[in-house]
């Protein structure tokens, strides 16, 4: 305690700074000899902005944001943490939410430091949050400001991309038609990555192209995005596969209910040619998984499922793969309630009734599929099929002449030596493959192979 000149008792705070900040008058009149200055003080620190703000607001004091915007400063990293300017990332949408819209530019040049840290983790939070940051904003200001830095993230590592695809879809809807249509043929830079192995990219890009469908025209679906989408259901890794089997059943739904359903009935002849008729048998497998998932979701009518997916479905009973004739019989066995109608509109160029199909799979020389399919588990001569009794070599899919066993990382790549050679039934949970560990065995976690 200390009296003034004017005789003013006053006190000093122990938090007080230089220039008497922190000392309040008592009694007696108003200390009016103060010169404290918090923004002449604050310009000691040589990281605050200096000279006017960029716009005049009194929502927060100009002081607090001064201190946020520094956050970028090389020299902040240094004396406070490391990880600073990734907690300024993180931050910065709340912070434009509360300053609103009209004060955006006090936050602008912030915002691009950060788009071009020499950290990818600041970068990569700047891109899991851009999409809210435009609906913060609005169009104008997305255009302007965010779609260059979007622009330069679709070029960056896959640790940063991984972040734009996540959203990918909510930042697009943000945009006009016109700037939208303009990132379809960017769409294809997904597929290509730093890590082939990094099959959850692959599975996000799979999921992100199903929201993208209400965003585009029927034909720029067809040109663009379903090309996409039969590179994906090829892929070497069944979750990726799988969840591609369902994003095409939601564009044969998108395409057939437009004014041009004709696309359907080309994107069908496509997958026929392409799945069904492969050499390999992971590829036949997945399409009779398709046809399940299509008439599941009711993606196509019940007539254009028998006259386009049917009859190749039905010669794949007959596939010398035990996986791919489980497969088929379980696509079969989905649609029994309209088993009639198919059977009564079979397509003229099914080469096998459906009536045969069924008995061949009730008797097929595989338990599993007998089984599944309700056939009994003993042969008719009485013994019970085993697992390798109808194989011809103890090969696996890979050509490495290994069995499919779990915790081996196979590829299922279409360059195999021996494609068809797993006539093999691993048993039970086996059948379907289920269990074997993914390319990404690193990670400890593992993926279904369909």
């Amino acid at each position: 305690m200390f009296r003034s000149s004017g005789g003013a008792v006053t006190t000093s705070s122990p938090m007080s700074g230089s220039g008497g900040a922190g000392r309040t008058p008592v009694s007696g009149t108003p200390n009016t000899s103060s010169t404290f200055d918090p923004r002449v003080d604050a310009y000691q620190d040589a990281a605050l902005p200096r000279g006017p703000p960029a716009t005049e607001q009194e929502i927060v004091p100009q002081l607090l944001i001064d201190h946020f915007v520094s956050m970028v400063d090389p020299s902040r990293a240094q004396t406070v943490d490391s990880d600073i300017a990734r907690h300024c990332a993180f931050s910065l949408p709340a912070v434009a939410l509360t300053l609103g819209r009209s004060n955006w530019p006090l936050l602008k040049d912030t915002y691009a430091a950060l788009a071009c840290d020499m950290q990818w983790k600041v970068r990569r939070t700047l891109a899991s949050s851009i999409h809210e940051l435009g609906v913060i904003l609005g169009p104008e200001c997305s255009a302007t400001d965010l779609i260059p830095i979007f622009n330069g993230f679709l070029k960056d590592l896959d640790e940063v991309r991984i972040g734009l695809l996540k959203h990918l879809g909510d930042f697009l809807k943000l945009l006009d038609e016109d700037v939208r249509r303009q990132y379809l043929p960017k769409l294809q830079d997904f597929l290509k990555m730093d890590n082939d192995r990094n099959w959850r990219f692959r599975l996000e890009l799979t999921e992100q192209l199903e929201k993208l469908l209400p965003l585009y025209s029927p034909s720029d679906v067809d040109e663009h995005i379903s090309p996409m989408v039969m590179v994906l259901i090829r892929d070497k890794v069944a979750a990726v596969r799988r969840c591609a089997t369902s994003v095409l059943a939601a564009i044969l739904y998108y395409l057939s209910r437009s004014d041009n359903p004709e696309l359907a009935q080309g994107l069908v002849r496509i997958i026929v040619e392409a799945q069904a008729l492969d050499s390999h048998w992971v590829h036949r497998q997945t399409f009779a998984a398709l046809v399940y998932t299509v008439h599941d979701s009711c993606a196509l009518q019940p007539a254009q499922i028998a006259e386009s997916l049917l009859p190749p479905l039905l010669e794949l009973s007959e596939d010398k793969v035990a996986n791919v004739r489980l497969a088929v019989a379980r696509t079969l066995s989905s649609i029994n309630a309209e088993t009639d109608f198919f059977k009564n509109n079979e397509s003229e160029s099914a080469k096998l009734p459906i009536d045969t199909v069924e008995m061949n799979l009730k008797n097929d020389v595989d338990v599993d599929v007998r089984i599944f399919y309700g056939g009994e588990k003993r042969l008719s001569g009485g013994a019970i099929e085993g697992s390798g009794d109808h194989l011809g070599s103890s090969e696996d899919y890979s050509g490495d002449g290994g069995e499919i066993r779990e915790g081996d990382d196979h590829d299922q790549e279409e360059s195999s030596s021996c494609p068809d050679a797993p006539e093999e039934n691993v048993g039970g949970e086996a059948a379907t493959v289920d269990g074997v560990q993914d390319e990404a065995s690193t990670t400890g976690e593992t993926t279904e192979l369909l």
